[in-house]
């Protein structure tokens, strides 16, 4: 791809994989610079090759300098955001006289504000999509075609997947009083029994058309605007082949989402 290699690597719960360049505040770090974040609960279902195509796909992000546009225009969002609330709140404190004055200005003063938001928004996500279709081109052109349609495809199923299934997955470890468990140990050991849903959910997905207000385009836009190109690697072994500390990071992945569930519970309770 050109480009260095990240300054730090995150290896996170869930199933996103995107790539940043703000100081983050993690469990056990404060990493800064170029990062890139994986998920481990998609580590499972995907094959080395279909990683290299999601490497791929994020390190074309780094060199289109991707990151330092969304920097400026994520500073434009909050001065705009934190203005408009300000004058928002200055109108709501001041009384009387003063503040019937005030109240058309004020309003047409946010009312401008907030127009300007939505418009900034909508060509923001215009944007960013024809960044994702210009990622998803390159990766497909070091990778090729059909592997990197497979990844993309079991991003689509086994994302959405993943968020339904792990909080269930979490009572039944909590429930048999198996505490040795993880989370992400059992979602990997049952992923066959998990393909017809994520057949389902991949047929829903092949139908949606692209939303206006969308970062990313529709699954079936993607896979149309991919280039013809041969598969330029063949290994089919289990991504996960390559972590030499997987049951340690299972473990720990685990415990968090245990914890989470366990939260939920509380809250569910309580209210």
């Amino acid at each position: 791809m050109k480009t260095r290699i990240p300054d730090a690597v995150i290896l996170h719960v869930g199933t996103d994989c995107f790539v940043t360049q703000q100081r983050l505040t993690v469990l056990n770090a404060n990493p800064h610079g170029r990062i890139l974040c994986l998920g481990l609960g998609f580590m499972a279902c995907i094959k080395v090759d279909e990683l290299r195509s999601i490497l791929a796909h994020e390190f074309a992000h780094f060199t289109g300098s991707d990151l330092l546009y969304s920097k400026i225009v994520l500073r434009a969002y909050m001065g705009l955001e934190t203005a408009s609330v300000s004058l928002s709140q200055l109108s709501d404190r001041t009384n009387g006289l003063a503040r019937v004055i005030t109240a058309v200005p004020f309003f047409a003063i946010v009312l401008l504000m907030r127009v300007n938001l939505l418009f900034l928004r909508s060509i923001d996500a215009s944007i960013h999509r024809a960044r994702e279709i210009r990622a998803d081109t390159l990766a497909t052109r070091i990778c090729g075609t059909r592997v990197y349609t497979d990844m993309l495809k079991k991003i689509h199923a086994y994302g959405p997947l993943f968020q339904l299934s792990i909080m269930r997955i979490a009572g039944e470890i909590q429930r048999s009083r198996k505490p040795d468990e993880s989370c992400l140990r059992v979602w990997r050991k049952n992923l066959k029994s998990f393909e017809s849903s994520a057949q389902e959910i991949l047929s829903d997905s092949m139908v949606e058309t692209t939303n206006k207000w969308a970062d990313h385009p529709a699954l079936r836009e993607r896979i149309q605007r991919l280039p013809e190109v041969p598969d330029q690697y063949h290994n089919a072994q289990p991504a996960l082949s390559l972590f030499r500390e997987l049951a340690a990071y299972e473990k720990l992945a685990g415990e968090y989402l245990a914890n989470d569930y366990r939260i939920l519970q509380r809250e569910g309770i309580h209210r």
